[in-house]
C-alpha cells in the first residue's frame, strides 16, 4: 500500500514539474509558472473546535483517564497545489495536498489524547475529455463522494481531529467518468486503509463499483449502480 502511494505521490510532482524540465535542465523561477502551466493553484483549508462534555458516559471515565468529563480541542490544517495542462490528447490535472491534524487534550472518544497525524491527503492526475472525448481518468489519492454517499463514503480514518474528520481520501483508486449529458455513468475501484467495519481496523479492503445517474429535468434525477467488497485481508471479519 505504502509502495504504491509512494509511487502515486511522486508520479504528480513529476508531472508537476516535467513540463518546466523539457527543454531545460535549469530549475524553474516561481514567476515563470505561466510559461509551464495553463493554471497553478495554491490553496488551503483550516478548521478548528473546542468541545466540553460533562460526564457523557454516565460516570464511565473517559479513556485511560480517570476523567468523567471532556474537554479538548482539534485542528485540522490542508496545503493544495495543483497545475492544469492542455497536453493535446487531454486536459490534464494535478493536484497533491497534504493535511495535519491535531488534537488537544482527551477527545470525547476516549481515542486520541493530544495526538497528531500527517498523510497525503490528495494525489492524484485527471485527464479529461480524452481525445475529444466525454470521459476522464482520475488515478491516485483521492476522494470517491458517489452521489448522497450513501455507499462509498471515507476511504481511511486518521488518528487525531477524530470529530472533524477531514481525511476522506482513499489512498489508491481510479476512477472513471462519462458526461453525455443527462447520463453520467462512473466506475471506479479503491483500496480502502483501516477499513472501519472492525474496532481496530483492517486493511488490504478494497471495492469496486459501478454509477448510473440520469438526470430527468433539472433537480430531478434517478441513480442506480453496484458495488462489491473485496476482502483480501487474512481475517475477513464482517
Amino acid at each position: 500500500m505504502f509502495k504504491k502511494l509512494f509511487i502515486t505521490g511522486a508520479l504528480v510532482l513529476f508531472i508537476l514539474i516535467s513540463e518546466g524540465v523539457t527543454n531545460s535542465f535549469a530549475d524553474v523561477k516561481i514567476n515563470q509558472l505561466e510559461k509551464v502551466f495553463d493554471e497553478f493553484l495554491i490553496g488551503g483549508d483550516a478548521q478548528m473546535i473546542y468541545r466540553a462534555d460533562s460526564n457523557p458516559y454516565f460516570g464511565a471515565p473517559i479513556g485511560k483517564s480517570d476523567d468523567t468529563d471532556s474537554n479538548y480541542s482539534e485542528l485540522m490544517g490542508k496545503l493544495r497545489l495543483t497545475s492544469k495542462k492542455d497536453i493535446g490528447w487531454s486536459s490534464l490535472e494535478a493536484q497533491f495536498a497534504a493535511a495535519f491534524a491535531k488534537t488537544v487534550g482527551q477527545d470525547f472518544y476516549g481515542v486520541a489524547d493530544n495526538e497528531d497525524d500527517v498523510k497525503i491527503d490528495q494525489a492524484w492526475l485527471k485527464f479529461s475529455n480524452i481525445n475529444k472525448s466525454p470521459l476522464s481518468l482520475t488515478v491516485g489519492t483521492q476522494d470517491i463522494k458517489i452521489e448522497k454517499q450513501f455507499l462509498i463514503g471515507d476511504g481511511r480514518g486518521q488518528d487525531a481531529a477524530i470529530w472533524i474528520q477531514g481525511i476522506n481520501s482513499f489512498p489508491f483508486a481510479v476512477v472513471a467518468d462519462g458526461d453525455f449529458g443527462a447520463f453520467k455513468p462512473k466506475l471506479f475501484y479503491a483500496q480502502s486503509e483501516k477499513y472501519t467495519q472492525t474496532w481496530e481496523g483492517k486493511d488490504d479492503v478494497d471495492v469496486l463499483g459501478l454509477n448510473l445517474h440520469y438526470d430527468i429535468k433539472e433537480k430531478m434525477y434517478v441513480y442506480g449502480g453496484f458495488t462489491q467488497k473485496i476482502d483480501n485481508s487474512f481475517y475477513k471479519g464482517f
